[in-house]
């Protein structure tokens, strides 16, 4: 590798960031404010570096990166000027006639317009070409002799790959001198003849983003054959040792366009010898990188390396992804909370809700899981391959309260049912939330209660169903024969079995009383706001109010606001967080206790070692 080993130190807000080998592709992530850009800018400016050769070519491209209209004269891009390449490897935009640039600097914290050149250093591309191919005919016609042009090379062949490759949708037709005052770099969208050729001002903030990402490594390849085909040599020039560094690649593309990216890079430093180091926050490409690829740089912890890969190896990556879905949660610096409820999709999670009700849920990073029993083995599972001591953060979980009140360490359950409780906690917070949707039309309260307690009537014996089915408990039965009499027989002695399992009648007679009484119990106090399954009831309340000029969403979004000014409802939330809070301190102190019978462990190692 070109850049062989770093060790970044003091930058800003980056403490620390060492690495004694470098990937031909390194990924960085990690929380907002950790260095990531610091950490890359320092690296542009050799900062603690180890290069080998020693001249190799650093591309840096910042992450605030723009593309300007441009109107460029041909006579502008007819005088000596740096290349794109040059302008990537350097401090400043400057130099470029016609380009008024009031802060030139290349810097993270300072908007890059080295993609406003794109046009110049194309167009003096062409300028060149035509000058060559004109000294090639006048040379054939001195000698009298016919120019093949099928044996030339194609000067922007390079380009065309680059195009086809990452956004095929296009074309590259050429650059048209037609107009001297306004040059144009020409593409066709799509593959019909007919269509119209659009200029590069035309094309897309993503298209335009491609471009200016990769024109690095197809400008040495143009000047090659550039060479080639001028007789100065007699094949392209093979490129130099070069390093790309790029802050946040993902700017205006589409997440499966930046896969296409990282697939490039792949290739790129397969056949040249690039190396690239990406800082991102893009979960898309996280989810591509391989283990050997992906780091994540952490908050500062004392003056310890914040670089650290995420797995060590493509196993423990793959089980991290199946565990969460994508090594992104990881990253983010916050203690990760793996809650019960439906995994992904778009609605009003679980984890939506807790945003929108309270800012405290800002502390950590939720993940919607699934079940009660995802959401355990997920924890262990987690814990077990993300080593929370070096990546800075806590893994716990919270279940619903509704199946049963024993829980893994560190997973607590919500002091209610179900999520959606919350929501039911303040009647005059529903009655605002109707208002809101139904345009106007406000129930009292008293009309919000009578409702909701038709609403929990409406579902009890529902929630005696649930209640019987928990005490009883599940079983499970298996059946096999070899004739159709073996099965029947086997079946009927397995049921016979559950009668067993289950206990006489006047047991099962006593778990339905018992479940009917504590849903009675409920209905009669009130306190069904919390005991029974929030989901439905605040479905069936929704009916029952009368609601139907919105979707459920809707109101739910709007009850989840009004929630927010409720004290009530802060009041109830506020235990989850306490819970949470309790359970994170808990998980800090295991950790710490581990840490010591580790230092203690090796300690004692060392000894034996020494022979005291």
């Amino acid at each position: 590798m070109a850049l062989e080993s770093f060790r970044v130190a003091n930058q800003k807000s980056l403490v620390l960031a060492e690495c004694t080998s470098v990937p031909s592709l390194m990924v960085v992530t990690g929380p907002n404010g950790v260095g990531k850009s610091s950490l890359l800018y320092a690296l542009k400016r050799r900062e603690g570096t180890v290069y080998t050769p020693p001249d190799t070519q650093v591309l840096y491209q910042p992450p605030h990166r723009a593309i300007r209209r441009q109107q460029v004269r041909r006579r502008w891009v007819q005088t000596q000027m740096r290349g794109f390449t040059e302008l990537l490897a350097g401090d400043d935009v400057g130099g470029f006639e016609g380009l008024n640039i009031q802060f030139p600097q290349r810097a993270p914290d300072n908007v890059d317009e080295s993609g406003s050149t794109l046009k110049y250093s194309l167009g003096r591309v062409e300028n060149r070409r035509q000058g060559v191919l004109a000294s090639l005919v006048d040379a054939a016609r001195a000698d009298g002799r016919p120019l093949d042009t099928t044996a030339l090379p194609d000067v922007y062949g390079p380009l065309k790959r680059l195009v086809s490759t990452l956004v095929p949708h296009l074309d590259f037709r050429g650059i048209s001198f037609d107009n001297e005052d306004d040059i144009r770099l020409t593409f066709r969208v799509g593959a019909d003849s007919a269509a119209s050729d659009i200029d590069l001002n035309d094309l897309s903030s993503g298209e335009k983003a491609i471009l200016l990402l990769f024109m690095p490594l197809v400008e040495s390849e143009i000047d090659g054959l550039l060479r080639s085909l001028g007789g100065l040599v007699a094949e392209p020039n093979a490129p130099m040792s070069r390093v790309m560094l790029i802050d946040e690649p993902e700017q205006h593309l589409h997440p499966e366009l930046q896969g296409r990216v990282l697939a490039y890079l792949r290739s790129e430093a397969a056949t040249t010898g690039l190396q690239a180091i990406l800082a991102t926050h893009s979960p898309a490409l996280l989810d591509l990188a391989t283990d050997t690829e992906l780091y994540v740089l952490r908050r500062p912890d004392g003056d310890r390396n914040q670089l650290h890969r995420v797995a060590d190896s493509k196993e423990r990556l793959d089980a991290l992804r199946e565990l969460v879905g994508n090594p992104y949660v990881v990253t983010t610096g916050r203690t990760v909370v793996l809650v019960e409820g439906p995994p992904g999709g778009g609605g009003n999670t679980d984890v939506h809700l807790l945003d929108r009700i309270h800012p405290s849920a800002t502390r950590y990073t939720f993940v919607p899981m699934g079940g009660r029993g995802t959401v355990v083995s997920a924890v262990r599972g987690l814990r077990r391959e993300v080593s929370e001591a070096r990546f800075g953060i806590n893994v716990l979980g919270i279940v619903d309260r509704d199946r049963g009140t024993d829980h893994e360490d560190g997973v607590v359950p919500w002091p209610f049912t179900m999520i959606e409780n919350l929501l039911l906690g303040d009647s005059r917070a529903i009655a605002r939330a109707v208002g809101e949707v139904s345009g106007g039309v406000t129930p009292s309260t008293r009309q919000v209660d009578e409702a909701l307690a038709s609403a929990a009537s409406s579902l009890r014996e529902d929630e005696i169903r649930i209640r019987v089915q928990d005490y009883l408990g599940p079983r499970t039965i298996r059946v096999g024969g070899t004739s159709l009499s073996q099965v029947r027989d086997d079946f009927a002695a397995a049921v016979a079995g559950l009668h067993s399992a289950y206990g006489d009648d006047a047991r099962v007679s006593d778990v339905v009383a018992r479940a009917a009484n504590e849903v009675d119990s409920a209905l009669a106090d009130g306190s069904y706001r919390t005991a029974f399954r929030g989901k439905q009831l605040l479905h069936r309340l929704f009916d029952m109010l009368g609601v139907h000029n919105v979707p459920f969403g809707t109101f739910q979004y709007a009850l989840a606001n009004a929630c927010a000014k409720s004290d009530t409802v802060q009041a109830q939330v506020r235990e989850v967080f306490e819970a949470l809070d309790a359970a994170r301190a808990a998980r800090i102190e295991a950790i710490a206790a581990e840490q010591r019978s580790i230092a203690l462990d090796s300690a004692g190692v060392a000894q034996l070692t020494r022979g005291e």
